[in-house]
């Protein structure tokens, strides 16, 4: 594994996956070539992993800038910390923070993006970010996902209804799964999940009432955008792509 010349007492930059074994999701995820990057790195602390991305097309974030009337606002390329792809759970260590911001600051000094883009965040890893990279130009509620846990292929809900879990090949991405929902003998949505060891994890853009009335508990995920200087007119586009993602979500 080589290491960039970025990196600090506390944090390094690799230029590749580290070989540990809590890596392997990771490196499943880096062949299913779903998104189009232009550049990548690894920024580790410890056993704690975050990946960068520089990406040209990351057709699920361009799928929230349609939603929003926003495709190519934020430029080309962009650089993500993690992937849009899937979510960062919990509190996000302070050395990766410093260092995903570091880097990705120093590649958008030296290139061609304009911002860097957090996605997928719990209001735990919003409050990690806050702290350790300060305030950013604007925060989105972008998905509220649900979980459902055990190797079962069949999860019955309150009595009223069940999830099925089905092999997908889910474009190549590790541990895809078919979530289907059912309710009175009939699918009420299908969605694309991702098991991770017992958990499996899916995002559900429908049926949000439904899924509270049996007994899912959603969790948020936000996305964080910083740029390197204060731009009033990015802050407001955020804001508005907040209010547009937000209430549909609320709506569903």
């Amino acid at each position: 594994m080589a290491v960039t010349s970025l990196a600090s007492a506390q944090w390094v930059v690799a230029d590749e996956v580290p070989t540990e074994a809590g890596c392997d999701w990771l490196r499943g995820w880096e062949r299913a070539g779903i998104e189009r990057r232009t550049r990548h790195g690894y920024v580790c602390a410890g056993d704690d992993v975050l990946p960068l991305y520089e990406t040209t097309n990351s057709p699920l974030w361009q799928g929230y800038e349609r939603r929003c009337g926003l495709v190519g606002r934020f430029g080309s390329p962009v650089v993500f910390a993690g992937s849009p792809y899937f979510a960062q759970d919990g509190r996000v260590a302070e050395p990766l923070v410093r260092g995903a911001h570091a880097t990705a600051m120093s590649w958008i000094e030296q290139g061609a993006a304009d911002v860097l883009v957090v996605p997928n965040l719990t209001s735990a890893g919003v409050d990690s970010w806050r702290e350790f990279a300060g305030p950013p130009a604007g925060t989105v509620h972008l998905a509220r996902t649900y979980s459902v846990r055990g190797n079962a292929s069949l999860h019955w809900l309150d009595g009223k209804g069940r999830v099925r879990i089905l092999e997908s090949h889910g474009h190549g991405i590790p541990g895809a799964v078919l979530v289907a929902v059912e309710a009175g003998g009939r699918l009420v949505g299908a969605y694309l999940g991702v098991r991770r060891g017992d958990e499996v994890t899916f995002v559900c853009d429908d049926h949000h009432r439904l899924m509270a009335r049996y007994g899912f508990r959603g969790t948020e995920l936000w996305a964080m955008v910083y740029a390197p200087a204060a731009r009033s007119e990015l802050a407001t586009v955020l804001n508005g792509m907040h209010a547009t993602l937000h209430a549909g979500i609320q709506a569903a």
